[in-house]
């Protein structure tokens, strides 16, 4: 089973890298993981360097570039990656709850008792 502490922090942009590797086969090369992220390309490759290294994805090289465009890197989850995204993924769509002495607590504005006030 993968574990969340295979690929370190999760970060927003680790989340957000995790659910655009679900997008369909043609839109999982670096520039269109960034685009669906929303991310910049700049924090998204070190997600994706960390997800190769952890075993949670696979990167290739396209095979058939179109004329005078450059190949691009594909991605792709491992079986041990898709599962340990759902995992991450599920725990983070729950609420995080609140600690005991927290729930239902709000700071109520500070009242001088009466005659303490300046002119008074």
């Amino acid at each position: 089973m993968a574990m969340a502490s295979e690929i370190g922090r999760v970060t927003a942009v680790t989340l957000a890298v995790l659910r655009a590797l679900a997008a369909p086969p043609d839109q999982r090369h670096g520039y269109a993981i960034a685009q669906n992220a929303r991310c910049k390309l700049g924090s998204v490759y070190p997600v994706l360097d960390r997800l190769t290294e952890a075993g949670w994805i696979t990167a290739h090289w396209e095979d058939s570039p179109y004329p005078g465009r450059p190949r691009r890197r594909v991605y792709s989850f491992t079986g041990r990656g898709e599962s340990g995204a759902a995992q991450v993924l599920a725990e983070r769509a729950r609420p995080e709850p609140k600690p005991a002495g927290q729930l239902g607590r709000r700071r109520l504005p500070r009242v001088s008792p009466a005659g303490s006030e300046p002119g008074a």
